[in-house]
């Protein structure tokens, strides 16, 4: 805070200029206030960005756009860069997003900036194709990547912030010595984000049940999304859980820990936070640090590849390479003076050279298609929670890709899905590359992410409504036969009824019914408290490892089947000329499901 100018003579104010002083004072700290711009009949608000170090996730600027024209509507194309020509180099160059402003109507627009370096200063608008002269003046919060495994929290602003900082032992500390930090809401929850990437940058969420109650279904929608996917929220007062989690709980005195997707779902009944004991507090730490500490993991490219490996090298072939520019220049050199002197051509010297270069070009162009080709190649393993009865789909998916050329198409993923790179972020003066985000119906990352003869690796988070599942049908003799409605080849599958049976069967077809063995020795598990394992450890070796031990993850209920292909996480290319899928979903049955 900077220092005030003395006071030279008393002076004694009136009550409302203390009132106007006293609220100065409280504003200092918090968010500046909201600004907009106006564009002919259009207004476009900037809300405020939150100070925060993230580590992984997405960081989310919003924007309001306010059609006044009771008869037009507008198309605006946002695109968020670097309004200074001498910018310094970062990963990524552009966002952009375009939306259709209805007359008259109200649009709320978030521009998702993945976890990578972006130095972002000014949005420039087109409103129905034409640029307008005045940008607005908005700056990136994530100029420089830094992990840490310090949890960051999101608590809803009617909790007390200063009974919270006590009872973490944080009050008095620093930000720089903190071992975690919280971010107080700046709004009411009616205007939180409705779409659960706003939350992805967060490793909990604290409301209180009276607000959360109160809270449109759009943004309580986006919170049950958000912890499906991995993320935790923590409810003060007794709470309503979304089905069907409500019975997967465990107790730690009087907080109810539920197993929500990926996630967890955290219930204290009583009002007052102070009311938590210390070895609550623990087990809530717990599960706030496991997340954090998962995304502090760094993976570079070349762990990545190792891991999931798209390309048997990525080298220069030195040797290879020496070998023939010494040939070339013994061939175009000596030899080729030689052999014109013998034939006493020597004239032919002007088009032998240029001939001898055309021809190695060629040769070195031929290697490369011999050995890659000019195919793109592709890999993804994926596990994905299947909840039948409310029709979401929640998956956790690694995927890589490698193309001989680049690849200036990019990617298209899904609007809801969280998205981050593979890449190096301590290593000094690594290398940088120009890449260009649009968001529409898709969020397509289009220059610059897919270079030539370098593999590139995403880990993804997804959530979305599908109407996939699979029909059982009990038969006259007590047995049981399944229809494969997934869309694609089963190769095995398990499935727990709701007595605790279990039953194997294999290789269904599309669309296929097929009697189900039983398993007279197979034991089902009490939870899916699994799932959190598998989402906080390493995702490759837990997705390929589901198979061998199916009866950890099963439930009443409940199935596990390994698919030939990968229907809940389709590949984010067009057509790529060698695509290998491992996909494992984990279904709910509905409770009509026999």
């Amino acid at each position: 805070m900077p220092d005030r100018p003395a006071v030279v003579r008393t002076v004694r104010p009136r009550w409302p200029v203390l009132l106007v002083l006293g609220l100065a004072l409280a504003g200092l700290g918090a968010p500046r206030p909201a600004w907009a711009e106006v564009f002919g009949d259009l207004s476009i608000e900037v809300e405020p960005a939150y100070a925060e170090s993230i580590s992984h996730g997405y960081t989310d600027y919003r924007l309001i756009l306010v059609n006044r024209s009771a008869a037009i509507g507008h198309e605006v194309l946002l695109e968020f860069s670097s309004d200074s020509p001498g910018g310094r180099a970062a990963d990524i160059e552009t966002i952009r997003r375009t939306v259709f402003v209805g007359p008259g109507a109200e649009v709320n627009v978030s521009l998702f900036q993945p976890y990578l370096s972006f130095d972002g200063d000014a949005i420039r608008v087109w409103i129905d194709g034409l640029l307008q002269p005045r940008p607005l003046a908005l700056r990136s919060a994530l100029t420089y990547l830094r992990r840490t495994r310090n949890p960051l929290l999101f608590m809803d602003r009617s909790l007390d912030l200063d009974v919270f900082e006590e009872q973490l032992g944080i009050k008095h500390k620093s930000a720089y010595n903190r071992d975690l930090s919280i971010t107080e809401s700046s709004t009411q929850m009616g205007k939180w984000p409705t779409v659960w990437l706003g939350y992805s940058r967060y490793d909990g969420v604290i409301v209180a049940a009276r607000e959360f109650g109160q809270a449109p279904p759009e943004v309580k929608g986006a919170l049950v999304r958000y912890v499906e996917a991995g993320g935790t929220l923590l409810m003060i007062g007794d709470g309503e859980v979304p089905p069907p989690w409500q019975a997967m709980v465990s107790q730690e005195d009087a907080l109810r820990i539920h197993a929500v997707g990926f996630g967890r779902w955290m219930v204290f009944p009583g009002a007052d936070p102070r009311y938590l004991t210390e070895s609550q507090w623990k087990a809530i730490r717990r599960i706030w640090e496991e997340g954090a500490y998962f995304w502090s993991t760094e993976i570079t490219e070349e762990e990545a590849n190792r891991r999931l490996p798209v390309t048997e090298g990525t080298g220069v072939p030195v040797r290879a390479m020496f070998l023939l520019i010494f040939v070339f220049t013994l061939a175009i050199g000596p030899v080729n003076l030689w052999v014109l002197s013998r034939l006493k051509r020597k004239i032919w010297i002007f088009w032998t050279i240029p001939l001898f270069s055309v021809l190695t070009c060629a040769v070195i162009f031929g290697y490369a298609a011999l050995a890659e080709g000019w195919n793109i190649i592709a890999r993804s393993v994926s596990f994905t929670i299947l909840d039948e009865t409310t029709h979401r789909a929640t998956t956790i998916g690694w995927a890589g890709f490698y193309s001989p050329l680049t690849y200036s198409e990019g990617f298209r993923f899904p609007t809801e899905a969280e998205v981050s790179l593979c890449a190096s972020t301590y290593r000094y003066n690594r290398p940088t590359r120009s890449r260009q985000i649009d968001w529409g119906h898709v969020q397509r990352f289009g220059q610059g992410w897919l270079a030539a003869r370098v593999p590139t690796h995403f880990l993804v988070r997804r959530c979305e409504t599908r109407r996939e599942r699979l029909t059982l049908n009990r038969l006259g003799d007590g047995g049981l036969a399944v229809v494969n409605g997934l869309g694609k080849r089963i190769k095995r599958l398990w499935l727990c009824d709701r007595a605790g049976r279990l039953y194997q069967g294999a290789d269904l077809e599309p669309g296929q019914e097929r009697r189900l063995s039983l398993d007279p020795g197979g034991r089902a598990a009490s939870s899916l408290g699994e799932l959190r394992s598998l989402y906080v450890n390493d995702w490759l070796n837990r997705i390929r490892e589901a198979g061998r031990s199916p009866g950890r993850l099963l439930v009443p209920g409940s199935y596990l089947a390994e698919l030939e292909a990968a229907p809940f996480f389709e590949c984010p290319l067009a057509n790529p000329a060698q695509l290998t899928e491992e996909s494992v979903v984990l279904g709910l049955l509905k409770s009509d499901g026999e």
